[in-house]
């Protein structure tokens, strides 16, 4: 006999990124430390700084283009080629300082794009 476990589910987040509202289905997010290491004289090995990058942060989800789909391509682009600095909110945690490091847009002829977009956002709050 098998046993199933259901899970619950919700409707899709939204997140505004500059002008546009993307519905997020999935959401990620890693981090890392980076330590810097040199040996000593015996030897061994020793760590002679840390610092912490910002965290990585993936959207996937969705937005609605019913009359010029390449605008949010544009919107994407100017964000990462200008090195815009913004917040946004995600299910009431607030993502501070981020830049759009990548993008993907597929238009898969809906009324919608799947939109991927991986941000730096170099700490977190909870919205108030």
């Amino acid at each position: 006999m098998s046993t199933e476990t259901i899970l619950g589910s919700r409707s899709a987040e939204a997140v505004l990124i500059g002008n546009m509202t993307i519905y997020c289905e999935s959401f990620s997010v890693s981090a890392v430390r980076v330590l810097c290491e040199t040996s000593t004289a015996g030897g061994e090995g020793t760590v002679t700084n840390t610092y912490s990058k910002s965290a990585r942060v993936t959207i996937k989800g969705r937005t609605f283009s019913e009359d010029v789909p390449m605008y949010h391509t544009m919107q994407l682009d100017g964000l990462l080629r200008a090195g815009t600095v913004f917040d946004t909110v995600y299910r009431e945690m607030v993502l501070k300082n981020c830049r759009l490091q990548s993008y993907t847009v597929a238009d898969s002829g809906r009324s919608d794009l799947d939109i991927t977009l991986v941000l730096a956002a170099e700490y977190f709050e909870e919205e108030e």
